[in-house]
Parts: structure tokens; C-alpha cells; sequence
């Protein structure tokens, strides 16, 4: 069970993100960092310190750092990926999805978001 771990208003975006990669197996490196990032993120006690030891460590396993401490973050309002084939589908109400972006922008996918509220 995710705990919501912040303060803030309005949460409605209703947003559905897509990622289309080359590969299924590009898909499932996308969703295996995330998911090590959200392992990280829920051992971590809170405050300043997103880069610990444990975030370095993932950050290089995976060789990627595109990150800042607000990316890192951001994994704390989302479950883990299930890729299907060569795609992940998120859909969620918060606006903080730069993370996401920038995961599946690192193993190469073609992202398409938009509003469920509209489409």
C-alpha cells in the first residue's frame, strides 16, 4: 500500500502515459529501473537525502543519472511498471511525471501522453 507523503491540492489530471519501445526487453529494463527507483524510494526516511548510497548505486547499475532529488522523488506516488510486450501504460492523477518521462526516454521509447479526461 502507497502512502501519500505530501501536501498540495488539487489532483485530477487524469493523465494516461504511454511508452511504445523498440523492444520488449527495453521495456522491461524501463520498468526494472523504476521499479529498483521505488524499492529505494519507499527504504528511504524522508527529508534530503535522495542521494544516498542506495540511489547512487541504482543510478549506476542501471548507468543512468538524468535524475535530479524532485525525480527521485516523484517514485514515492506511483506502483511499480508492468510492462506489456513493448509498452508501459501509466495512468495517474498527478502533474509530476518527469520521471517517467525521463525513464522511458532513457531505454528509447516514443511517449504519448494525454488527458482521460478528454480522450
Amino acid at each position: 500500500m502507497k502512502v501519500w507523503k505530501s501536501f498540495a491540492g488539487e489532483h485530477s489530471a487524469k493523465l494516461r502515459i504511454i511508452g511504445t519501445f523498440k523492444t520488449a526487453e527495453d521495456a522491461q529494463k524501463a520498468a526494472d529501473f523504476y521499479n529498483d527507483l521505488i524499492d529505494v524510494e519507499d527504504k528511504s526516511d524522508g527529508g534530503n537525502d535522495y542521494f544516498s548510497d542506495e540511489l547512487m548505486e541504482l543510478f549506476r547499475k542501471h548507468n543512468f543519472s538524468s535524475f535530479n532529488e524532485n525525480d527521485a522523488e516523484q517514485a514515492d506516488y506511483f506502483y511499480k511498471f508492468e510492462p506489456e510486450g513493448n509498452q508501459i501504460e501509466v495512468l495517474t492523477d498527478e502533474l509530476d511525471v518527469q520521471s517517467i518521462i525521463k525513464t522511458f526516454i532513457r531505454w528509447g521509447a516514443k511517449v504519448e501522453l494525454y488527458s482521460r479526461h478528454d480522450y
